[in-house]
């Protein structure tokens, strides 16, 4: 837990950073980059990944929530890897969750996001 408390010291975060409720959310595809280790690369201590953000818009869809800022989290994420299509989005979820039940409501809730992608913006 001292690794953690000074990685979060080190990125300014506050002391409740790292929580394992998103743990849950772990694929079996587990698709992470190294960022850095603590207290040093070759010590014991904590390895911090990154999960690619195609992993991270899967667990986002997969949770779903419909607060502002998840629901812009996965716009952002499919419009820069370029999946916008339910179909994309859908197939994501797939790949990265394969055991997961995925509901009608969420491939509603999939579609209608899709549908708001390709909508021409009110500017």
């Amino acid at each position: 837990m001292q690794a953690a408390q000074e990685v979060g010291k080190e990125l300014h975060l506050p002391p409740n950073w790292l929580n394992e409720q998103a743990s849950i959310y772990l694929s079996k595809h587990r698709e992470f980059s190294l960022f850095k280790m603590y207290p040093s690369e070759g010590q014991f201590g904590l390895r911090v990944l990154l999960a690619k953000p195609e992993y991270v818009l899967a667990m986002k869809l997969l949770a779903f929530r419909l607060y502002a800022a998840d629901v812009e989290d996965i716009k952002h994420l499919a419009l820069r890897l370029n999946r916008t299509s339910a179909e994309d989005l859908l197939s994501l979820l797939k790949y990265y969750y394969p055991n997961e039940q995925i509901t009608p409501e969420r491939v509603l809730q999939v579609t209608e996001l899709a549908r708001k992608l390709h909508a021409p913006s009110k500017s």
